[in-house]
């Protein structure tokens, strides 16, 4: 019983949902190499 509209508004919500974990991953991306030489500088200065 799935219409038009509501195969749009899933196929919208699974790109929503796609666009946002490229994002977060992005993020991670640029985050991690910062944490992994905060971390290394943490353990040296123990």
């Amino acid at each position: 019983m799935n219409t038009k509209d509501e195969l749009a508004s899933k196929i919208k919500k699974i790109e929503y949902l796609d666009a946002l974990r490229s994002v977060s991953e992005k993020i991670k991306d640029v985050l991690d190499p910062v944490e992994s030489k905060t971390h290394c500088s943490a353990i040296v200065m123990e």
